[in-house]
């Protein structure tokens, strides 16, 4: 009996303990019954609020009630906000998320919340390909890791996670500074932020990463939806004034674009004009040519009735070379080459015989080439 009493003492403390450290490690028991934000990807006006993007880096596009994400650069991560804005201090986000089929084991998705202005302030519940979580807080240019250490980049185990191309429902319960984590209704971490106040609310991809994002959630209490409602029609207002504003400047500059065209065309209109009317004037000066030369071959034509009438002939270009004195040209006679004789023939009388090849001089006409070529002849000698 007194064993059994020790036993059910044993019990009773470690139920105690245990109930103690889950009430202890769960900070926030508060009810968020209002929604301040319900997107299912399958509305008309989604669009509206959150980006279509497809660039080098990124294309994000609403598919058939899901937001598909793929971040195609390799370099850092990257957040999609919705064109939403709240001072919500206290808050349930619940978004179900999905990492795609890959190859590389780098690839991450998650929840961004209390973004802060600056952009360079915010917390961050991820999970990736291995099965692992971590929450990140950024501080400036300072990442701290709040869940796990530096060696493991943050990152903790959990069999709650489930695979890659199977939703993830992640939640992240927040009440005045202090935080619970949650992964498929499964409770992970808390920790305390306190001085952030209230902020942006997203999704953050991490590099080289495909996605799916089925729904996204955001739950509030009645008194921090009121003012939230304030803040949002003020932001809401002063989102419309910077448009106007970028409207009316881009109307702006359209109009002095368009003054500066209408000069232009003035001018070119002014230029066209001086063209017609240069052209004008050639037609007419070519009108004026044209009825000189009808003249002139009216005249041509009369003249040559009365020249015909007169018996008077006009020779042509051919009679007129014809008639045309030829020059007289004197023709230099080149002087003709002396042809010596193979045979000359000589006598004195009648005894006289004849001889073959006789013995020839002749003098070169270099010196004085008008002196005649003088020939010298012997004699035959006569026989005894």
């Amino acid at each position: 009996m007194a064993r059994f009493l020790i036993r059910c003492i044993v019990c009773f403390y470690l139920l105690y303990l245990l109930g103690y450290k889950a009430s202890y490690s769960q900070q926030i028991t508060q009810e968020f019954e209002l929604s301040a934000l319900a997107e299912n990807f399958d509305s008309t006006t989604v669009e509206s609020l959150w980006p279509n993007i497809n660039n080098a880096d990124n294309l994000f596009l609403i598919d058939k009630g899901s937001y598909f994400l793929y971040r195609r650069s390799t370099s850092a991560s990257y957040v999609i906000l919705p064109r939403w804005s709240n001072a919500l201090n206290s808050f349930d986000i619940k978004t179900s998320l999905k990492l795609g089929p890959s190859e590389t084991n780098e690839q991450t998705i998650g929840v961004l919340f209390m973004g802060q202005a600056d952009g360079k302030n915010a917390l961050v519940f991820e999970v990736n390909k291995s099965k692992q979580y971590r929450v990140k807080q950024f501080i400036g240019d300072y990442l701290k890791y709040i869940t796990g250490d530096k060696d493991h980049l943050g990152w903790i185990k959990n069999t709650a996670i489930k695979p890659a191309d199977e939703y993830n429902i992640f939640e992240v319960k927040a009440f005045k500074g202090t935080y619970d984590v949650y992964i498929n209704d499964i409770y992970l971490t808390s920790f305390a932020v306190p001085e952030y106040k209230s902020g942006g609310m997203g999704i953050v991809i991490g590099p080289a990463t495909k996605a799916k994002c089925d729904y996204f959630y955001i739950n509030a209490t009645n008194d921090t939806i009121a003012k939230n409602n304030e803040v949002d029609a003020s932001t809401k207002l002063t989102a419309l004034i910077t448009l106007l504003a970028e409207e009316n400047n881009k109307l702006k500059q359209a109009l002095d674009s368009s003054k500066y065209i209408v000069a232009a065309n003035e001018i070119l209109e002014k230029q066209i004009e001086e063209v017609r009317t240069e052209n004008e004037n050639l037609k007419n000066t070519n009108k004026s040519l044209l009825d000189t030369l009808s003249k002139l071959q009216a005249i041509n034509g009369e003249l040559l009735q009365q020249l015909n009438k007169h018996g008077i002939k006009i020779p042509t270009k051919k009679e007129e070379q014809a008639q045309a004195p030829k020059e007289n040209h004197v023709e230099q006679k080149k002087p003709q080459p002396t042809q010596i004789p193979n045979k000359i023939e000589a006598s004195t009388d009648a005894n006289v015989m004849e001889r073959t090849n006789p013995i020839v001089s002749v003098e070169s006409s270099k010196k004085n080439k008008n002196q005649p070529i003088q020939v010298k002849v012997k004699k035959a000698v006569k026989k005894s």
